[in-house]
């Protein structure tokens, strides 16, 4: 019976693994490094914590180099995803000694053979690893600290919508200040009725949009940073290491896989099992 962190890191090495990616896709990379560098250096320029004398001074100029430099790393990044779904298509096709060339087909494929041959059994599994990881994180020693914590306390899952809405607020509010001089709290609703409309597309549109597209470049970077790290350490580990991230992102493949019992219907005392057809009708 084999280890069940080794199947879960046997999937990861085959269809989420960036090894190789570098190798295939050099350019790529080297074009994502410049358009990151390059966005976060119109990020700080944007906001007036970088100045250098041969970048552009108006603002409307500086917030649509800030806007096209964020969509350029985001299109480039979306590339290099595509080539890693055909490196890790090209590396299953060779682990299944299979010609299929869709990675959902190679995925079904690799869980029939190395997991369970019936995907009304994966459920189940994805239920006992989910338990069993919640057990070993309830367990834990507290110098057992991962990246994940680190990103946690940066960026938890469960205050997104607060710090949207803080982040919002808050340019809104700083953006209304910086407009005019000398603006005291208790004249802000004053200044909105007399604000021109030039001033109320700086403060609801373009302050906005700075903070937010800001916030996701220092959201992603301080994540991109822990995952290296975290990916970096995982490569001295041995097939049978728990990690949690693998084991969730397992998890997720084991879900969208399982399948139901097909149902049964009583006739006339006996059981029949409905066809496909059927059973999509129904």
């Amino acid at each position: 019976m084999r280890n069940m962190n080794s199947i879960v890191n046997e999937y990861y090495e085959v269809f989420v693994s960036t090894r190789g990616l570098f190798a295939k896709s050099p350019i790529f990379f080297a074009m994502f490094a410049i358009a990151s560098m390059f966005a976060l250096f119109t990020t700080f320029a944007m906001v007036g914590l970088l100045e250098v004398e041969w970048y552009v001074s108006s603002k409307s100029s500086r917030f649509a180099f800030f806007v096209v430099s964020f969509l350029l790393a985001v299109a480039i990044s979306i590339k290099l995803s595509l080539e890693k779904e055909k490196l890790n298509v090209e590396r299953a096709k060779k682990f299944l000694s299979s010609r299929e060339d869709k990675i959902y087909q190679l995925k079904t494929k690799w869980f029939e053979t190395c997991v369970a041959p019936k995907s009304t059994d994966y459920l189940k599994l994805a239920e006992s690893l989910d338990k069993a990881s919640l057990l070993r994180e309830k367990y834990r020693g507290f110098s057992d600290l991962s990246v994940k914590d680190f990103v946690n306390v940066v960026f938890a899952e469960d205050s997104k919508p607060r710090v949207l809405a803080m982040f919002l607020m808050l340019s809104a509010m700083v953006a209304t200040l910086s407009v005019k001089e000398d603006v005291t709290l208790t004249s802000v609703l004053e200044f909105y009725g007399q604000a021109s409309p030039e001033q109320l597309v700086w403060i609801f549109f373009y302050f906005p949009t700075v903070i937010f597209i800001g916030y996701l470049e220092v959201k992603y970077f301080l994540i991109a940073i822990a995952r290296a790290t975290e990916r970096f350490f995982e490569r001295f580990n041995g097939e049978n290491v728990y990690s949690k991230r693998r084991t969730r992102i397992f998890i997720n493949e084991l879900i969208r896989q399982c399948s139901l019992e097909k149902p049964r219907i009583k006739h006339d005392g006996e059981l029949y099992k409905l066809s496909n057809r059927e059973t999509e009708a129904a």
